[in-house]
C-alpha cells in the first residue's frame, strides 16, 4: 500500500524568520497589553505563542523522524492542540465584547498591527496558491495554521482600532465586533475540519491507487 505523503513544508530556509515574526508579533501583543491594561491583547498574546509552539512540533516532527508512523501522530496530536486552542479563542473574544475602556496609545501600535496584519495575509495567499494542489499534510496544516494567523491578525487589528476609537460601549460597535469574531472563529474551526477531512480523502485516494 502506498504510504501517504507526509513531507516536511518546502523552503525550510525561511522557516526561522517566519517563526521568529510571528513571537515578535506575539509579544508586540502583549507587551501592549500589560502597558495599556487590555485583556484581548494580553490572551491574543498568549495565543499566538501556543500557535506557534504547534508550528514547531510540526517542523521538528519531520526534522526528528521520517518513520511515516510518526509523522502521522505529528500530525493528529498538533491538529488536536491546534482545535483546542482555537476553541478556547472565545475567551479573549469575551474579554473583548465585555470591554467598554477607550484607550489612549500611540498611533504606531495600530500602525505595527496593520503592517504584519497585511504581511500575514499577503504571504498567506501566496503559500496557499502555491501548495493547493499538494497532497503533503503537513505542508496543509501549515498552509492552515497560516490562515488561522491571518484572521486571528485581522480581528486583533479591528479591535484595536475599536477599543482605541470607542470602545466597546457603542452598541452598533458591539454588535460588529461580536458578529466578525464568531465569523472568524467558525472559519478556523473550518478549516481545521477541512483539513481532517482531507486526510481521509487522501488517505482513499492513495490507497485505491495501489
Amino acid at each position: 500500500m502506498k504510504k501517504i505523503e507526509l513531507r516536511a513544508p518546502s523552503q525550510k530556509e525561511k522557516i526561522s524568520i517566519q517563526l521568529l515574526l510571528g513571537l515578535l508579533f506575539a509579544l508586540y501583543n502583549g507587551i501592549f497589553g500589560i502597558v495599556f491594561r487590555s485583556m484581548w491583547h494580553i490572551e491574543i498574546g498568549v495565543y499566538y505563542v501556543l500557535l506557534l509552539a504547534v508550528k514547531v512540533i510540526v517542523y521538528a516532527g519531520f526534522r526528528l523522524s521520517e518513520k511515516q508512523k510518526s509523522l502521522k501522530a505529528v500530525f493528529f496530536t498538533t491538529v488536536v492542540l491546534l482545535f483546542l486552542i482555537n476553541a478556547a479563542l472565545i475567551l479573549p473574544i469575551i474579554s473583548m465584547i465585555k470591554y467598554e475602556r477607550t484607550v489612549s496609545f500611540p498611533l504606531e501600535v495600530a500602525i505595527g498591527i496593520a503592517a504584519y496584519t497585511t504581511y500575514k495575509v499577503t504571504m498567506t495567499v501566496i503559500n496557499f496558491v502555491k501548495s493547493r494542489k499538494t497532497t503533503d499534510l503537513l505542508a496543509r496544516e501549515i498552509v492552515t495554521i497560516r490562515f488561522v494567523e491571518s484572521i486571528v491578525s485581522i480581528l486583533t487589528l479591528q479591535n484595536t482600532l475599536i477599543m482605541v476609537n470607542a470602545g466597546t460601549s457603542d452598541e452598533g460597535l458591539r454588535i460588529l465586533c461580536i458578529v466578525s469574531s464568531a465569523t472568524g472563529l467558525c472559519a478556523i474551526l473550518y478549516l481545521i475540519v477541512k483539513m481532517i477531512i482531507d486526510y481521509f480523502k487522501i488517505s482513499r485516494t492513495l490507497q485505491k491507487t495501489t
